[in-house]
């Protein structure tokens, strides 16, 4: 992220989508973004990574944040990454067009490695997102909000930022969204 210009009338754009997200609802990124107008010059952001991107609504939003910016969306879970592939082709051309889903986890590994999403069939939860390159820790079974999580062991691809960015040509990166 770049330093602001000091271009308020640009930033009130920015501002005004914003407030009109989180009036609507849509606000999980819009929320946090807004403490960034005064910080960050948004005209600048051209490239975001949205990594962890489950079910492809924080990607939405910020293409409608970020009207001129490309998105790079991680999914290394196949079946959310369905998810995503499928809320993107939904999507009007002048956004479907900016963002783009990746089926592979970033880490500090290049190649495959262990991933552990919720297994559907054991799992009683409002989150399916929930995955991770780590098994979850004894007694963090969601049981403190009355869910209950189990996770199942697949094989996904893996690289690092640096190389994923260097193998496709991408960068500099100006936002990275993460919810992993």
């Amino acid at each position: 992220m770049r330093k602001d210009t000091g271009n308020s009338q640009g930033q009130s754009m920015f501002k005004e989508t914003i407030n009109q997200l989180i009036t609507n609802g849509e606000n999980i990124a819009s929320k946090r973004i807004k403490f960034l107008l005064d910080k960050v010059d948004f005209n600048s952001i051209r490239i975001i990574m949205d990594i962890g991107s489950w079910h492809l609504k924080q990607t939405i939003e910020m293409s409608l944040i970020f009207p001129n910016a490309i998105i790079h969306a991680f999914e290394p879970n196949p079946e959310t990454y369905l998810v995503c592939m499928n809320t993107r082709n939904s999507l009007p051309n002048n956004i479907k067009s900016r963002i783009f889903i990746h089926q592979v986890a970033l880490s500090d590994k290049i190649g495959q490695v262990d991933f552990y999403p919720l297994d559907k069939s054991k799992t009683n939860s409002s989150n399916e997102g929930i995955a991770s390159l780590s098994p979850l820790k004894q007694d963090m079974d969601g049981s403190l909000l009355g869910d209950k999580w189990v996770q199942k062991k697949i094989t996904v691809e893996s690289s690092t930022l640096d190389n994923w960015c260097y193998l496709n040509t991408v960068g500099p990166v100006d936002l990275i969204w993460m919810d992993v």
